[in-house]
């Protein structure tokens, strides 16, 4: 009797086991930290936009933010304890998107108020009251510390490059900043020495575009959002401001193809809309929607808009609003969802995507200098060399290739095209990349991404949440994609293009 019951033990750990090991929410997910409830919720995003609740699960006393690991399997959530050493928990995310914490947690410096999850699997905490930002190594289940380095004044917030080289970060206290920071492959931060001065308003919310070119700062009681350029270096110019359209203007997010920044204002307690230029800069707000007694943060996946309201003061509703966003750009409420948890504040999505390889490419200008498909499939240094070639015309790009892949289906509701390239141009900045999906029903190319290329490896990832479909071949589920990189002055060299990667990835409704 006691060799079964061992032997039934043992294959529930082997199934458990197993089910962790296939762990990742097979449905797009949205993680919210309930700051007095001491939790996290899992929500179900379901197909309409609405949300349907999964499970709140342990997280410490006071958990501040949360971030998802790139593959989806880890939820990683900071918590600030009533003691001077705050904790990192972290969870296995399920495939029916309910949480298993595995290990205990471990300490972060005093005040961490925000947290970010770099595609590389490292985690980033910056600690306002220690005056530093830390990094974490994600792997096997396990958060274990890298390294830590002083932050400057009271750092608040961090996002991350779309690579997971560069982390962005702002704070201050009388005087403000914004900042890049590099890390290293093994999560080892260092200070690039790229720091902007901000004299109006105290630096609160940050969002990088989804070109990776531009960053917006907002500065709370300034009631401005700033934009800057950002090199391929970190190095950051600052472009323009904005109003926010609203009062003591936090949280930030941007939508998927870089077109509108949602904006949260705490006193006002409103959600703005503010839009966003080709060339990265900011108009005025022109949409302003009335959230409720306390407004905290704003995500989007381009369909739909998710915003919490913590407090339940004057009757205001408590939870996640869901908003979805109409094609012309405005916002239509779909309900507010409570998980019965206390200060719903900060949130992370997760959305499962299926990546899309090249199967085929072709070059149409330039001259195969080295490389073949493979070299296209990952970004390992194993590039794609093309130099530039005769142009029959003055419109002629030098350098243009093709290509194709084949999605998993042609009912989607999420395209994203990856590009990591470089050029040997001098300078750099004198030839234009251009991205452009050709759309089977209309029948016809449309630029997704245009900029100054790089001198170093860039990644630059394009989106399309509007009928994206329309971007698939029907019968065949075919995917296609043009880069070209045409001079848009003198360069001192005859250049090439080394190609890292090129491909899409899917998401299914």
């Amino acid at each position: 009797m006691h060799r079964q019951f061992s032997r039934f033990c043992a294959l529930l750990t082997t199934f458990a086991l197993a089910a962790i090991a296939a762990s990742q929410a097979q449905f797009k997910t949205l993680f919210v930290v309930n700051n007095v409830g001491g939790t996290v919720s899992s929500w179900r995003v379901n197909a309409d936009g609405t949300l349907t609740l999964i499970g709140n699960y342990p997280a410490g006393t006071n958990p501040q933010d949360c971030g998802v690991t790139k593959d989806g399997r880890n939820l990683i959530v900071v918590n600030a304890t009533q003691q001077t050493s705050e904790e990192l928990y972290t969870f296995v995310i399920n495939s029916d998107g309910s949480l298993t914490q595995i290990n205990l947690p471990i300490l972060v410096a005093d005040g961490p108020l925000s947290l970010t999850v770099l595609p590389t699997g490292v985690g980033v905490v910056p600690s306002a009251a220690a005056d530093t930002i830390s990094t974490f190594r994600i792997q096997s289940d396990t958060t274990l510390p890298v390294n830590t380095i002083a932050a400057g004044d009271f750092p608040v917030k961090v996002a991350p490059s779309l690579d997971g080289k560069l982390v962005f970060l702002c704070g201050g206290i009388g005087s403000y900043y914004v900042k890049s920071l590099g890390v290293q492959p093994d999560g080892t931060i260092y200070d690039l020495g790229t720091t902007q001065t901000i004299t109006n308003g105290s630096t609160q919310g940050l969002a990088l575009h989804p070109s990776g070119r531009y960053l917006y700062v907002s500065t709370a009681l300034g009631q401005v959002v700033r934009s800057y350029s950002v090199s391929p270096t970190g190095a950051l110019a600052f472009l323009n401001q904005a109003s926010n359209g609203g009062n003591s203007c936090v949280e930030l997010a941007i939508h998927p193809e870089g077109r509108l920044l949602f904006v949260c204002n705490v006193v006002s307690d409103t959600l703005t809309v503010l839009p966003v230029l080709e060339d990265g800069t900011l108009a005025n707000s022109t949409q302003s929607y009335t959230i409720g007694n306390d407004i905290r943060d704003v995500i989007t996946d381009g369909r739909y808009v998710f915003v919490t309201d913590e407090s339940t003061l004057g009757g205001s509703p408590r939870g996640v609003r869901c908003y979805r966003l109409e094609s012309f750009g405005t916002l239509t409420d779909l309900g507010i969802f409570d998980s019965g948890q206390g200060r719903p504040q900060h949130m992370a999505l997760w959305i499962p995507m299926s990546d899309v390889p090249p199967v085929q490419f072709q070059i149409t200008r330039g001259i195969l200098a080295g490389g073949g498909l493979d070299s296209l499939l990952a970004s390992d240094e194993d590039k794609l060399i093309v130099r530039q070639g005769i142009r029959l015309s003055p419109s002629d790009p030098p350098v243009q290739i093709v290509v194709e892949g084949i999605a998993p289906s042609a009912d989607i509701s999420r395209l994203t095209f990856e590009c990591e390239a470089m050029t040997n141009a001098i300078p750099p900045s004198n030839v234009v990349q251009t991205i452009e999906l050709y759309d089977f029903f209309f029948d016809r190319w449309t630029t997704v991404d245009s900029g100054p290329a790089s001198g170093v490896d860039r990644l630059i990832e394009a989106h399309r949440t509007l009928v994206p479909s329309n971007f698939v071949q029907g019968g065949t589920n075919r995917v296609r994609a043009r880069v070209s990189w045409r001079q848009s002055g003198i360069t001192a060299n005859v250049w090439e293009v080394r190609i890292d990667k090129l491909a899409w990835r899917t998401s299914t409704p």
